[in-house]
């Protein structure tokens, strides 16, 4: 399951391709990686830990959209014309998260064919997961959808084997604790 939702590059692989594109930093818990309206100018690999996606709407309803692990890019809007993000990127524990340049993003799935095979294969599992999510949404009982969470999240702790171990509240797994990520909107 790891290998189909994630591309594990080391490092030493991303300043290869990416030479002068590309930056490596270290997020806190619950540090901002880029908020929702920001500029949408890079894509992001997370090198080490786990990112939490969410977004807001215009009536200030808060939904979680992902949890991403090790492995997983995240912020690719910017290279389908997306000005601005769409929605909020946040660490979840501690991680190590490289940012790509969307220049450089461009530049190398040009230049390099096997990147670029692994890159849509991503996308495209995360685009089977979103819609497994959505049916799940639409079509399942809040009981059968929370332990579906469960589950997903228990995968995501399992696979990206923090240094230090992830710590989930309620609060988090409800964004903000006002509003429960399950229910129907």
């Amino acid at each position: 399951m790891t290998s189909k939702r994630t591309v594990r590059l080391s490092l030493k692989i991303l300043r290869k391709k990416f030479r002068r594109g590309m930056t490596v930093r270290k997020y806190r818990d619950k540090e901002v990686v880029f908020s929702q309206g920001d500029r949408a100018d890079a894509v992001y690999h997370i090198q080490d830990g786990t990112v939490k996606l969410t977004a807001v709407s215009t009536r200030r309803k808060k939904a979680i959209i992902a949890f991403l692990q090790r492995g997983s890019f995240f912020g690719e809007g910017c290279l389908g014309g997306q000005s601005l993000r769409i929605c909020t990127a946040r660490s979840i524990g501690q991680s190590s998260i490289a940012r790509l340049s969307k220049e450089s993003m461009v530049g190398t799935l040009v230049r390099d064919a096997r990147l670029a095979a692994r890159f849509v294969e991503y996308l495209l599992s995360r685009i089977i997961r979103i819609e497994e999510d959505l049916e799940d949404q639409f079509f399942n009982f809040s009981e059968r959808r929370l332990a579906r969470v469960l589950l997903l999240l228990g995968q995501v702790i399992e696979e990206s084997r923090p240094e230090c171990p992830l710590k989930v509240s309620q609060a988090t797994l409800a964004g903000d604790g006002r509003h429960h990520p399950l229910k129907n909107k």
